[in-house]
Parts: C-alpha cells; sequence; structure tokens
C-alpha cells in the first residue's frame, strides 16, 4: 500500500514539468524524487526488522513458556536465590515438598527451612558460589515443612553464569527420605564369622 504512494508521488513528480530545462523548481522535483525512494528502502527496511522482531519475541515467548512448564513439571525441587540467599523463585514441587506456597516464601531468606546447625555449612557453601570460587557444590541436607515432617534433599548448588539482580544461584533437589529410609540399617548387628 504504501509502495504504490511512494510511487504515485513520483509520478506525479516526474510527469509535472518539462524536462528540457534545469530550474530550481526541477531541482525540488528531482529531490523530492530521490527523497521518497529514499524513504521507501527506510520504511521495507523498518518493516522487515520490525518482521524479524517479532519473529524473534514469539521464538522467545514459546522459549520461555517451555523452560517455565519445564520447571513446574520436574520432579524437581528448582529454588533461584539472589545474592543474599533469598528466594527468588520457588516451583510446585518445591511448594508440595514445602507445604509453603511460592507466594510467600519469595523474597524470604532460603535459611528458614534448615536447622542452624545445617544453615551453617550451606551458608559457607552458598559463599563459594557467589564469590566464584566453585562452579557447584553437592550436599545433602535435612529440610523442615510446614506439616513438621523432616525431608532429606539431595542438592545441588550451583552459581549462574550470568546473574541478574535476583537470581544469582540455582538450587535444584531431590527429595531422598524415602530412599534413605530403605537402606539397611547395620548398626548393632553381631560381625559375621567366616
Amino acid at each position: 500500500m504504501s509502495r504504490k504512494k511512494y510511487l504515485q508521488v513520483r509520478n506525479t513528480l516526474n510527469h509535472a514539468s518539462p524536462k528540457h530545462y534545469l530550474d530550481e523548481l526541477n531541482i525540488l522535483e528531482q529531490s523530492a524524487v530521490v527523497l521518497s525512494e529514499q524513504l521507501e528502502g527506510l520504511e521495507n527496511s523498518v518493516s522487515k526488522q520490525t518482521d524479524s522482531l517479532n519473529k524473534r519475541t514469539q521464538e522467545l515467548i514459546q522459549e520461555r513458556d517451555f523452560v517455565s512448564n519445564l520447571i513446574e513439571t520436574a520432579q524437581l525441587i528448582i529454588i533461584t536465590l539472589d545474592k543474599n540467599y533469598c528466594i527468588s523463585s520457588f516451583n510446585e514441587l518445591a511448594t508440595n515438598i514445602t507445604g509453603y506456597e511460592a507466594n510467600n516464601v519469595i523474597s524470604q531468606p532460603f535459611e528458614q527451612f534448615f536447622h542452624p546447625s545445617d544453615w551453617q555449612n550451606i551458608h559457607q557453601s552458598l559463599q563459594r558460589l557467589s564469590h566464584y570460587d566453585e562452579n557447584i557444590v553437592h550436599m545433602e541436607s535435612d529440610i523442615l515443612s510446614a506439616d513438621g515432617q523432616i525431608h532429606t534433599i539431595s542438592w545441588i548448588h550451583s552459581s549462574f553464569q550470568i546473574p541478574t539482580n535476583n537470581a544469582v544461584i540455582l538450587s535444584v533437589g531431590i527429595d531422598i527420605t524415602e530412599k534413605n529410609k530403605m537402606k539397611p540399617n547395620y548398626v548393632g548387628l553381631p560381625a559375621m564369622i567366616h
């Protein structure tokens, strides 16, 4: 549509006056034709860039939705922490295991889920990650859920390569409580004689 308008303007200007001599009006008309061609080229370029940005935006939305769905359906506790070790995201499984809704723990200290003696070790590990002394820390720790149950979680804490203001550490955990209960307990059994 706009291409047709630019073409009409150029045709009108090209047929407006005879070309046998140049005066200020002819020079102005020629400049207007050149300007309309440049404007048309610029508009086409902007249109292509807009289409490209719209396409990329759609791709990013699909990627974001895929990652969000993955985080919410994964059978892993997925929590992100800010630079003060406060919770910046808390997935559905974290809610199911702890009994706390995400909106009640966002911006709250991660520390609240741990016994003080466990927190000291966890805090030291998170500090090493924050200062890039380590990239990944693996540990097991007990957390206390809202209903008073203790869950043993195997954690992998890692620092983000490109941290944001509200996400510098990723904490991924798996509940190994039942697995630990099923381990045989050899304490107190008599030594076997061969």
